[in-house]
C-alpha cells in the first residue's frame, strides 16, 4: 500500500461500506417484522435469512480492518502518535456504541468493535503474512468454538438462569408492544448482559476479529485496487464455489453456516469492488460512497428511525410489519439517507456523529478547526 492510499479516502471501501450499511438494515429490521403470510413474505424471510444474515457484519469487520490501517498513514503523515490517538478514537467509539445499546437498539456492534479494536494495536507492524494467518486462525477458531466447549463439557457462560433469561426477552418484547421509552430502556438494560455474555459463547468474537485481520491484509496487499483486480477477480470465483457448495450442504440438512457466511461475504465484497471498476457503474455507485462516509450517523439514525417506528412510544408497529413491507421500508428509507448523505456532504466534509467522534478524539485539532473556519467565515463576510 502506498502512502498516498493511505493519506486519502479509498472509494471502493467507501462504496462498500455503504453497501454493508443497507444490509445491515434488513437484517435489523427483520427481527422486529410480523410472521409471513404470503408467498411474497416467505420469499423475503428466506432471502434475508440465506442471504443477508451475518454476511453484512462480516463485511463491516473487514472495512474495520483496512481503515485501522488507513488511520496509521493518516495520523503518521500528521506525526501524531498512533497508538495514542487509536485508542482515544476507541474509546470515544465505545461510548457511542454503548450509548445506541442502551437508548435505541440493543443489537449494536459498534462497542464490540471498540473493544476488539484495541486488540489489533498487536498486530499494528506485523507482515502481510503474518495477518493473514492470525486471521485464518480465528477464523477455524470461531468454527472450532462451540464443539469445542460441548466437548469439554462447558456450557454457555451464563450470568442468570434459563428461565430467568427466556422472561427477559418476554418483557423486552411486551415493553416494545405497550411500554413507555423509558419502560423499554429499562428491559434494555435487564436483557443486554445475559445478550453480551451469549456473543462470548457463539463464535462471533473470533469471527469479528478475523475480519478485522482480513481487512488488514487486504488494506496491505490489495491497494489500490486498480493494480490488483486478478487476485479480487480469484477471491470472488473461489468465494463463490465455496458458498455454493455449503449452500448446497446446508440444504441437505448439514450445518455449514460458519464456512457458508463467510465465503457469501467474501463474494459480495469482490463483486462490488470489480463492478465498481467499470466507470458507468463507479458513477452509477457513487450514491453509495456518500452513505458510506457517513456510516456511523447512519446506522445510528436507523435505530433512531426504525425503533420509533415500531415501539408502543412511537407509531407501535411492532411485529405488525410482514417481512416483504419491511424490506420495502428498509429500501425507502435507505434511498433517503443516500440523497441526505449525498447532500450533507456537499456541504459539510463530515458526518455530525463522524465530527463529534473525531472533536472527542481530538479535540484540540477539532478547536483549531473550528477556529479556523470562523475565521473564514469572517473573512468572507468582511470582503
Amino acid at each position: 500500500m502506498t502512502r498516498a492510499v493511505a493519506e486519502e479516502r479509498v472509494l471502493e471501501l467507501d462504496i462498500l461500506r455503504g453497501f454493508a450499511l443497507f444490509g445491515i438494515l434488513i437484517v435489523n429490521l427483520n427481527y422486529a417484522v410480523g410472521s409471513a403470510r404470503t408467498a411474497l413474505d416467505h420469499t423475503a424471510q428466506w432471502l434475508v435469512k440465506h442471504l443477508a444474515s451475518e454476511a453484512f457484519y462480516s463485511i463491516f469487520s473487514f472495512l474495520f480492518g483496512a481503515a485501522f490501517v488507513l488511520q496509521m498513514g493518516r495520523i503518521a503523515s500528521r506525526s501524531l502518535r498512533f497508538e495514542s490517538s487509536y485508542a482515544r478514537r476507541l474509546v470515544v467509539l465505545l461510548i457511542i456504541g454503548l450509548f445506541h445499546m442502551t437508548f435505541l437498539w440493543w443489537g449494536d456492534i459498534v462497542h464490540l468493535y471498540a473493544i476488539l479494536g484495541f486488540l489489533l494495536l498487536l498486530f499494528r507492524n506485523r507482515s502481510p503474512r503474518a495477518l493473514l494467518l492470525a486471521a485464518l486462525a480465528c477464523w477455524a477458531f470461531s468454527v472450532a468454538e462451540q464443539p469445542l466447549l460441548r466437548a469439554l463439557h462447558v456450557g454457555q457462560l451464563q450470568v442468570v438462569s434459563e428461565h430467568t433469561a427466556e422472561r427477559l426477552v418476554s418483557d423486552l418484547k411486551n415493553a416494545y408492544i405497550r411500554g413507555s421509552y423509558a419502560t423499554v430502556v429499562i428491559a434494555r438494560m435487564r436483557w443486554i448482559p445475559v445478550h453480551e455474555t451469549g456473543v462470548l459463547a457463539d463464535g462471533m468474537v473470533p469471527n469479528v476479529f478475523a475480519f478485522f485481520l482480513f481487512g488488514a491484509f487486504a488494506a496491505r496487499r490489495l491497494l489500490p485496487v486498480q493494480e490488483h483486480t486478478p487476485v479480487i477477480r480469484r477471491a470472488l470465483m473461489l468465494s463463490t464455489v465455496v458458498a455454493a457448495a455449503a449452500g448446497a450442504l446446508r440444504g441437505i440438512g448439514l450445518n455449514t453456516a460458519l464456512v457458508f457466511k463467510p465465503a457469501l461475504s467474501v463474494c459480495y465484497a469482490a463483486a462490488v469492488v470489480l463492478v465498481v471498476q467499470h466507470p458507468t457503474w463507479r458513477r452509477r455507485l457513487g450514491s453509495l460512497a456518500s452513505a458510506g462516509r457517513m456510516a456511523l450517523t447512519n446506522y445510528i439514525l436507523q435505530s433512531a428511525m426504525f425503533t420509533m417506528l415500531l415501539y408502543d412510544y412511537g407509531f407501535g408497529q411492532y411485529r405488525r410489519i410482514r417481512p416483504a413491507a419491511g424490506i420495502a421500508c428498509a429500501v425507502t428509507f435507505y434511498v433517503l439517507q443516500l440523497a441526505a448523505s449525498h447532500w450533507w456532504l456537499a456541504r459539510f466534509r463530515q458526518g455530525p456523529l463522524e465530527w463529534v467522534w473525531r472533536a472527542l478524539s481530538y479535540p484540540r485539532t477539532a478547536s483549531s478547526c473550528l477556529a479556523g473556519a470562523r475565521a473564514a467565515r469572517r473573512q468572507a463576510g468582511g470582503s
